[in-house]
């Protein structure tokens, strides 16, 4: 009876080991490639085989198994991931999704053209690839999923269609070689920090349906000169140009409603700002380090402020930093250690708002 148990065992086994990889959600090979089943009809790319160490390959709109053709949709999560050797890739416009982390880390690849039947790219689909100059993304993406495209800092340039929705979180983030981008007004949003650090980006053209700047979304574009904030939007995110030390100028349009923390901290070339009545609420140190402006600003900006002010000085208490360092007082002793956590980041210190400046690095006088 145990014997017979065990060959009943034996057989089931060596028919799963043959026939797995034509059930659903199975895999096989074929030429270059591991294909895993999407449907009774179609399959996704899985990745190269162990032994595709080539620089160039193409995905074929169709791929056939046991005599029978199925279409290829997609390419899998991580399908390339860290694939260095990797340099071109054509894909058929038979691909509708594009996984996440699908090409992440392939330092080698130079360029990549995303066909027309593509709907979306996933998150982190493209990042870290270091070396790619140029991107054609096709005319039916919808959505560019979260840190897409980030590091990617020898993409110059890039054009988005007018079907895309949706822009990730962080997606062109330190993309250094941009230096102008256009985005159409199909985008409805854009995720915090889409660009931060494009150390290089000069312009950009936001779309007029856009209703909120999300929070770090040009932090650290140290050479942006100019932009144009859409009517509609209602908020101006945290850090949302914190150190666009370029940025001279900029209006904010009467439907802005609040400008959040630390917004234009660092801007220490912007000398001029317009800001309507529609903002109720700037909040704390939203102009830290603008030692330069010298503008009329809404008196709500000010705790203490009863005058719309005149001109503006560096405040000698904080030295122009909007906040200045004082000993923690919950710190015992300089070796010892402290219940607030955080202070012993900073030597011991913790930082207090600056009275005379209210947290924006300058302070106000009157004018004869």
């Amino acid at each position: 009876m145990k014997k017979a148990k065990r060959n009943w065992v034996d057989k089931w086994l060596v028919a799963f080991v043959l026939f797995a990889p034509t059930l659903a959600f199975g895999w096989f090979y074929c030429d270059d490639f591991v294909y895993e089943f999407n449907s009774k009809d179609e399959v996704v790319v899985k990745g190269l085989q162990v032994s595709s160490q080539g620089e160039s390959y193409t995905i074929p709109k169709k791929v056939k198994y046991k005599s029978r053709f199925y279409e290829v949709v997609g390419i899998r999560d991580s399908a390339f991931t860290w694939r260095g050797h990797l340099k071109h890739l054509n894909m058929s416009n038979s691909i509708k999704d594009i996984g996440s982390g699908a090409f992440s880390g392939c330092f080698g690849l130079v360029d990549m053209k995303i066909p027309n039947s593509v709907t979306n790219i996933g998150d982190y689909a493209f990042c870290k690839c270091s070396h790619m100059a140029s991107v054609a993304i096709g005319k039916s993406v919808a959505h560019i999923g979260e840190a897409s495209f980030s590091g990617c800092v020898s993409l110059t340039n890039i054009t988005i269609p007018n079907s895309v929705i949706s822009i990730g979180n962080n997606c062109f983030g330190g993309c250094s070689g941009f230096t102008s981008i256009s985005i159409p007004d199909s985008v409805e949003s854009i995720g915090y920090g889409a660009f931060n650090n494009c150390i290089h980006l000069e312009s950009i053209v936001l779309p007029k349906t856009l209703n909120k700047i999300e929070s770090s979304l040009f932090n650290g574009c140290k050479s942006l000169k100019s932009i144009t904030i859409p009517d509609g939007v209602t908020s101006i995110g945290a850090n949302a140009f914190s150190d666009c030390i370029s940025l001279t100028n900029i209006t904010i349009p009467n439907s802005v409603k609040r400008i959040g923390y630390n917004a234009f901290s660092g801007c220490k070339n912007m000398t001029d700002i317009t800001i309507p009545d529609s903002v109720k609420k700037i909040d704390f140190e939203a102009f830290s380090g603008c030692n330069r402006l010298v503008t009329k600003i809404p008196k709500e900006l000010f705790v203490d402020t009863t005058k719309v002010i005149e001109k503006w000085i560096d405040c000698p208490e904080c030295k122009g930093e909007g906040k200045f360092w004082v000993q923690c007082p919950k710190r015992k002793g300089k070796s010892g250690t402290c219940s607030c956590g955080e202070c012993w980041r900073f030597g011991g210190k913790i930082p207090v708002r600056c009275k005379k400046c209210n947290g924006i690095g300058t302070i106000t006088i009157e004018v004869d």
